[in-house]
């Protein structure tokens, strides 16, 4: 689906203040002026903050080819072929966007919130769904007011499920994102601690959170919490619709349709989770005789994690998968296999002075995206190499999909592409003449030749699907120094700095200073990051 910039500018209900070619498409939404792609088909929206202002970046952007802007306030300078639309607020007509493109799609969209595990459910379901649909999801943590539009906005009609979670700070930001949402299926993970600052009690951090589900046709909760459950079952009472289901699981409730019976930590990376279903997986009023006939039946999941958290998110994942209809057979052979989130994006020292990103746990267009933008953000001095298998599952014709994937390359300046399968050479013809491009046929073959390939202060990004294993790929190519890691947590550092800017007047500023070149450890990624 593409947007003309006249088309925008009728959604948004904005006012030209320069027209030049209303005719142009937009495809890519602009918040950040260093996160620029492709600037011709870019529509940057200048946002202002406590200490940042969209505004201040026009020219540069103007300069680097963004022709497409929304802003707030007059321009005070000279952008002479530009489309210039303005706006009362632009965040408002950034989500007034994203929401019309939402309301465009009929699919089953999974709304999630909650203190603590949007992230991990949200990439579970991703593994333990992709079999059976092409899904969209909020890329890493985007979840809040502007993370949110950015999500929603890669929906496309070849998707037949999404994954969006929403994030709140403070009161009054829930409605904004339910309408972006519109989620038709829900789940409230937990409630906790985080932003409690901003709520005069934990009953209305919850009444806020509740309101992502104001027209969720399916609520899953955990109803061990007292909190969270008077408040979803003031949610069903609220509307007297068949249409309005709510699936609750509990350790303690025998009322709940998934009842946790034993949570069996059987080593300490394996649990053994065991549950009875009272509810069965359809869910349509139609089947109300159909469900009354169900006995309920007792199963057993086992995941390879042993910590709590986990085990709360795969229950949530599990009644999710039941909902949908999935079979418990492969519910519990898909558990299993579950993978650790924090693997995506993870830096590594690699062979002979290179950098290794790996990224190798699922691999998808948004995901591919996301990775080589934040390979170009960092530094280097040898050349960025993708190591890319098939991009599997899709439901896209392959010469439409590896177009998309050359032009990600190309807008990314990789420099040498390895490919592995038996589809990416399909991308061959796709990429300049002379266009540094090598591929195999699976993983083995290539193992078997790594030796051939210079990886001399490279840039490495690792990027596959689960089947091609690139884990041993990894192993291979990291340096192989000692045993012990030290790790510096980017999002434990941003949080920090954003706990102190909450505490600051905007007009406060506030200097930064990475001490001793950061001690060795990433004094380039860290500054960039507090930068941004």
């Amino acid at each position: 689906m593409t947007y003309t910039i006249l088309d925008i500018q009728k959604i948004i209900q904005a006012t030209w203040l320069q027209q030049r070619d209303p005719a142009a498409v937009v495809q890519d939404l602009l918040l950040d002026s260093r996160q620029i792609a492709a600037p011709a088909i870019s529509l940057f929206f200048a946002l202002p903050g406590k200490r940042h202002d969209g505004h201040r970046y026009l020219a540069d952007l103007y300069r680097d080819g963004v022709r497409h802007f929304v802003v707030q306030q007059a321009v005070g300078f000279d952008l002479p072929e530009a489309n210039i639309l303005c706006v009362e607020d632009t965040l408002d007509a950034l989500q007034k966007l994203a929401a019309h493109h939402r309301a465009q799609f009929a699919i089953p969209v999974v709304g999630i919130t909650g203190s603590n595990g949007k992230t991990i459910v949200k990439e579970w379901l991703y593994q333990l769904l992709v079999a059976d649909y092409n899904i969209v999801r909020s890329p890493k943590s985007y979840n809040s007011q502007v993370g949110v539009p950015l999500s929603v906005w890669q929906l496309q009609p070849q998707h037949t499920l999404a994954l969006f979670e929403a994030g709140i700070s403070q009161p009054d930001e829930m409605a904004r994102l339910a309408r972006i949402i519109q989620p038709t299926i829900g789940i409230f993970t937990n409630i906790g601690s985080a932003h409690r600052e901003g709520f005069g009690s934990k009953m209305a951090k919850v009444q806020e959170k509740m309101q992502l589900f104001q027209r969720t046709q399916i609520l899953i909760c955990c109803q061990d919490d007292e909190k969270i459950a008077a408040a979803t079952h003031t949610w069903i009472d609220a509307f007297t619709t068949p249409l309005r289901q709510l699936f609750t699981w509990s350790t303690t409730d025998q009322k709940a349709d998934l009842v946790i019976t034993r949570i069996q930590r059987e080593t300490d990376a394996e649990t053994l989770i065991t549950g009875i279903f009272k509810k069965p997986a359809s869910v349509s009023p139609d089947d109300t005789e159909h469900q009354k006939a169900q006995k309920p039946a007792t199963y057993s999941i086992q995941i390879p994690f042993s910590d709590a958290a986990s085990v709360e998110n795969a229950i949530h994942c599990w009644s999710l998968l039941h909902i949908l209809g999935i079979p418990q057979a492969q519910i519990i052979a898909r558990m299993a296999r579950l993978e650790p989130v924090e693997m995506r994006l993870e830096m590594r020292a690699a062979i002979n002075r290179s950098t290794l990103i790996n990224d190798f746990y699922n691999n998808d267009l948004a995901g591919l995206r996301i990775a080589l933008r934040f390979a170009a953000q960092q530094p280097r001095s040898g050349r960025l190499t993708l190591i890319l298998s098939d991009i599997l599952q899709t439901g896209q014709p392959p010469a439409y999909l590896y177009k998309k994937v050359a032009t990600a390359i190309l807008e990314q300046k990789v420099q040498r592409l390895i490919g592995i399968g038996t589809e990416i050479p399909t991308i061959q013809g796709l990429l300049p003449l002379g266009f540094d491009a090598i591929f195999y046929p699976d993983t083995v073959t290539f193992l078997q030749n790594i030796a051939r390939h210079d990886f001399h202060e490279d840039l490495i990004v690792l990027k596959g699907a689960r089947s091609f294993e690139f884990e041993r790929i990894a192993t291979r190519l990291e340096q192989k120094s000692h045993k012990t890691v030290l790790e510096v947590n980017l999002t434990a550092l941003a949080h920090n700095l954003n706990v102190y800017n909450r505490l600051l007047q905007p007009a406060t500023k506030m200097l930064v200073m990475v001490k001793a070149a950061g001690y060795g450890s990433g004094a380039a990624q860290v500054a960039r990051m507090l930068e941004f």
